[in-house]
């Protein structure tokens, strides 16, 4: 909310959402949320029967983990550069059929170059790519600009991406979303019983912690453990939006 419409509702001393006023200026989106609060159900609105059109078959879905140190690590780079270490991709050819593919870095050299090769051979020439944010398609633009000899590849990568954020944010809330359409907020809703309590990595920031303390880790057992808890968590991102993915096609 703009902060000059939050400072006119304090002033009113309105503290709750069923307080505001039908006459206030809200966005469309905005009064959706006070609609779906107020009557404590989940709303499905917009034109979400066009996804189904524009995403190509076989359906693959992508994840990157990246880390971004403050000191420069690689030639070319600058402080907190996104550095791409792990990708995980799924790639549906039916609801029965799903096939999974990652990629993690585990030496200590620059891994993009790896990325690329590794990505490019993992996503095919056919079918959509299905994200949750522009965040993967950030990744691939800097990947381009960093290797200019793959960009034209990476390029039709970036042509084939389908972010399901807008979907999920242009067509349906419910109030245990909490104002937020992350994607940890959005599946507990639409899946329920999928989720991330059982892993030992949950979160993008614990992952690109991690994995640089696993690199200097001399117990082989210990690295490969995180290793292995790294891919899980990543394998997870893009298992979620296979079945997010699923649940909004049923609205």
């Amino acid at each position: 909310m703009h902060p000059k419409r939050r400072t006119e509702l304090e002033e009113a001393g309105v503290e709750e959402i069923q307080d505001i006023r039908d006459d206030f200026p809200l966005t469309d989106l905005q009064r959706i949320v006070c609609k779906s609060v107020r009557e404590q159900q989940s709303l499905v609105h917009g034109d979400i029967s066009s996804m189904p059109s524009e995403i190509k078959a076989p359906i693959r879905y992508l994840d990157f983990e990246t880390l971004a140190p403050a000191i420069p690590r690689f030639a070319g780079t600058r402080a907190y550069d996104a550095i791409p270490f792990l990708f995980s991709a799924h790639t549906e050819h039916d609801q029965d059929t799903v096939e999974h593919v990652d990629y993690l870095h585990e030496q200590d050299d620059d891994p993009r170059p790896h990325i690329i090769d590794r990505l490019i051979e993992a996503l095919g020439s056919q079918g959509s790519i299905c994200t949750y944010s522009h965040y993967e398609h950030t990744v691939l633009t800097s990947l381009a600009n960093a290797f200019p000899d793959r960009a034209d590849e990476l390029a039709v990568i970036s042509a084939r991406l389908f972010d399901l954020l807008p979907v999920a944010r242009n067509s349906i809330y419910h109030p245990e979303f909490r104002g937020s359409f992350s994607i940890k907020s959005v599946l507990s809703v639409l899946v329920p019983g999928m989720g991330y309590d059982d892993l030992e990595i949950s979160d993008r920031q614990t992952a690109s912690v991690l994995y640089t303390q696993a690199l200097q880790n001399s117990n082989v057992k210990k690295r490969i453990k995180t290793f292995n808890d790294l891919r899980a968590y990543c394998a997870r991102d893009t298992f979620v939006m296979v079945q997010l993915h699923h649940a909004l096609s049923k609205l």
